[in-house]
């Protein structure tokens, strides 16, 4: 037999042992002992992360609702020239209180009067032709179509006084409402146009501010809910909501509302920042939990990690309902939950994980690091969902 068949008879014969070592090898040789088992299910144990949480239940409570706004004038008004002319007169300069329908300026009559004059001579002559018509009528002498036409005519007379008086009106420049001149637009001797802007006019008395609040916060108001009002230097004082958005910007998602606060005395402007304060209509389950607590989800919506009762990790989106000193007040969440509050930033939704509820610490911020979270094996509490 040549050393090459030798060689691969051999090769055949350790490969048919190997292959059927399965079955002549004892079976106990290939199975693990209990402490072997025990011993691999410690060591997967070992690889369950450990957060620390906290059994919640809701409060109900009452939140003022708080928002930042700016005052404004309830009303603006772009004071235009109605006519065209030279301005020959100005009354009322910037800042100056005016009352409705006073004078601020005045646009040259030129022959506007005189054509007033002319039309009023023209009516009366017009009333006397109607008049004889009318009579003659009356006595058989003259037919209907005549003294239709002389009332037609009388009617056009009418029209043109109308017109050159109305024209002679709007040579003054008149305030539409009681205010303050925010902008003066035109000095003497200007020539204005129909439309040329000749002042601004600002209504302060109300004072309006304007606000955006969140959709949980614009259920809880009405018209006529008083509010409270605090500006930046210091100054308080009260008023109440005139308007609520009926509906939401689609952009931001937030509700305008407007602020009325008397102001008879002028003594708030326009453009000042205001911070609003509104006492809550009802109250809400709520609960207060450490800032730190908080996370992010992929889309960037606020909200924290809990735990069913099988200490799954899944994501809650919150209502950030107030702030306090010592914990953060948040709401959209069930009765009883659990929260997970130091670990959340690293675990993932759908994990399961062992609960630590020793020294949650779920009021006191806290800096959440890979220091806190443990991978030793631990008897895991029922967690209530």
């Amino acid at each position: 037999m040549s050393k090459s068949t030798l060689l691969a008879v051999i090769i055949a014969i350790i490969a048919l042992v190997w292959i059927g070592s399965g079955f002549i090898l004892p079976t106990d040789a290939v199975t693990q002992s209990p402490e072997e088992e025990k011993a691999a299910e410690n060591s997967k144990q070992e690889k369950t992360i450990t957060v620390k949480a906290a059994r919640l239940t809701a409060e109900d409570k009452k939140f003022a609702i708080t928002a930042k706004g700016r005052s404004r004038a309830s009303r603006e008004a772009m004071v235009s020239a109605e006519i065209d002319g030279q301005v020959t007169k100005i009354n009322h300069e910037n800042g100056d209180t005016v009352a409705k329908n006073e004078v601020l300026a005045v646009i040259e009559a030129r022959d506007r009067y005189s054509r007033i004059n002319e039309a009023k001579e023209l009516v009366n002559q017009k009333t006397i032709e109607y008049q004889a018509s009318e009579e003659l009528q009356t006595q058989g002498f003259n037919s209907k179509i005549r003294l239709a036409e002389k009332k037609a005519e009388l009617e056009s007379a009418k029209a043109a006084l109308a017109m050159a008086q109305s024209n002679a009106a709007k040579l003054n420049i008149k305030a539409p409402f009681d205010g303050i001149l925010n902008t003066q637009a035109i000095e003497l001797g200007d020539y204005v146009s129909p439309g040329t802007l000749a002042f601004t006019l600002l209504d302060l008395t109300p004072l309006e501010i304007v606000a955006f609040v969140a959709e949980t916060e614009v259920l809880q108001m009405k018209v006529g809910t008083p509010v409270t009002i605090k500006f930046l230097d210091g100054r308080e004082t009260d008023g109440s909501v005139s308007f609520i958005a009926p509906q939401a910007d689609p952009e931001k998602r937030t509700f305008e509302i407007h602020i009325a606060v008397p102001n008879d005395t002028l003594e708030f402007i326009g453009g000042l920042t205001a911070s609003i304060e509104i006492p809550p209509e009802k109250t809400q389950p709520a609960y207060k939990i450490s800032p730190t607590s908080l996370t992010l989800n992929d889309e960037g919506v606020i909200g924290v990690k809990v735990l069913d009762n099988q200490n799954r990790v899944s994501f809650e989106p919150v209502q950030i309902l107030q702030d306090e000193s010592d914990g953060t007040w948040i709401g959209g969440l069930p009765e009883n939950i659990t929260v997970i509050t130091v670990g959340q930033e690293f675990v993932l939704e759908g994990q399961t994980v062992k609960a630590d509820f020793s020294d949650s610490a779920i009021l006191k911020p806290s800096d959440t690091s890979l220091d806190d979270i443990d991978t030793a094996p631990e008897q895991t509490p029922d967690v209530v969902n």
